[in-house]
């Protein structure tokens, strides 16, 4: 297959194409909280529940009635006298006898049932009290559709009496590993073979991004079995990835396969590595070609399937956190490429230096050593030794 330079387009411009192009509704289910973490709601949620039922005290606690406590005492502490009171921790109803509350630490209570009182502050009447429904109220807006649930969300609705969250179905994201050379995990490969390990990078990445994996096993590059897997795919999926036959090989039939299938197609991205990449919608599916190699998939993953994922959920893409850092060696491009750098960044004297990492330094080190990216922007060829970049911090979980 001939890849035209002159047809290739920016990431940005293909994320543009397809997503004008899909405009999926994903189903909803109800979801137990236990299970709805990360999930993303499919309508707005309101409280059942009305709390506190009545009122509650706000600490660990003696409640009394402040025209009784004063009474008694004149609004004079320490004192020490008989006073009628309720035990009220925190949480805690209590008669309606009484309306104020004292700290415990403020009240001693003695075996002939006296109490001493030595409150640090004047006691006001109604202190430490909560009203009813001062914690939620039933009927009062609790969160909004296409919010992602965080473990706070999750205590709040269990509050509130919901005990299931309307939420969207994960993206069903089929991944279908082709290519002879390829060897399943665990095997011992044998000459020529490589180990198929991108599966194991994606599935974990489309898990972190609210989606479910769904991998096939290892396509032979045979035409016809693979076309057929492609469309059972597309028609139990929400997301289809093929990684692999997306250049010019001889046995490079997935690209071919997706153009003959697609009511939109296009193949090649301004950007290394994974320019060959390519994406169409089969079936009213997005399909897309993931290069081979380990870093070019996770990239193509990183700008292209993520924002699908996101897509289709309703959310935007969360961005990294950014930091400007000074390269310690130059970094050169083709000028109307963009290219991704892995960078390791330190401090020093004051300054974030980034050493550029490279395949020279090894393929362990280029994969674990790299807690920074910067995407060298087309239009330049050169960034020079000692330039300030702006670059991408990564975490563990999307290193």
């Amino acid at each position: 297959m001939y890849l035209d330079p002159e047809k290739f387009i920016t990431r940005a411009e293909a994320l543009d194409q397809l997503r004008a192009r899909w405009n999926p509704a994903p189903p909803e289910r109800e979801a137990d909280l236990c299970e709805a973490g990360g999930r993303v709601l499919a309508r707005d949620v309101v409280s059942k529940n009305t709390l506190p039922v009545c009122r509650a005290s706000m600490m660990d606690g003696v409640a009394v009635s402040y025209e009784t406590l004063m009474q008694a005492t004149g609004g004079h502490f320490p004192w020490t006298g008989a006073l009628p009171y309720a035990l009220a921790d925190t949480g805690d109803d209590f008669d309606d006898a009484y309306d104020t509350i004292l700290a415990t630490e403020e009240v001693a209570r003695h075996a002939d049932g006296s109490v001493t009182i030595a409150p640090e502050e004047p006691v006001r009447q109604g202190q430490y009290i909560k009203p009813r429904g001062s914690t939620v109220r039933a009927g009062q807006p609790l969160l909004k559709k296409n919010t992602r649930l965080l473990p706070v969300h999750l205590a709040l609705l269990g509050t509130a009496g919901v005990s299931k969250a309307p939420v969207y179905e994960k993206p069903a994201v089929a991944y279908i590993p082709t290519g002879n050379e390829l060897a399943p995990l665990g095997a011992r490969p044998a000459r020529g073979q490589n180990i198929e390990s991108n599966s194991v990078m994606v599935r974990a990445m489309l898990y972190k991004w609210g989606a479910e994996a769904r991998c096939y096993p290892i396509i032979r590059d045979d035409s016809s079995e693979m076309e057929q897997v492609l469309l059972d795919a597309c028609a139990n999926a929400d997301i289809v990835l093929l990684n692999g036959g997306s250049s010019m090989g001889s046995e490079d039939y997935a690209g071919r396969l997706l153009e003959k299938h697609a009511e939109w197609f296009q193949h090649g991205i301004r950007c290394i590595p994974g320019i060959p990449i390519a994406l169409a919608l089969v079936k009213g599916k997005p399909v897309v070609n993931l290069p081979g190699p380990t870093l070019a998939a996770y990239y193509a993953m990183d700008w292209c399937v993520k924002a699908l994922v996101f897509h289709m959920l309703g959310q935007e893409v969360p961005q990294r956190r950014t930091r400007d850092v000074v390269l310690e060696k130059k970094v050169q491009k083709p000028a109307h490429l963009e290219l991704y750098v892995r960078l390791r960044v330190r401090e020093e004297g004051g300054r974030s230096l980034a050493e550029v990492l490279g395949p020279a330094g090894g393929f362990v080190d280029l994969l674990t050593g790299c807690n920074a990216l910067f995407v060298a922007p087309a239009g330049r060829e050169t960034f020079e030794a000692g330039e300030t970049v702006r670059a991408e911090l990564l975490t563990d979980f999307d290193a």
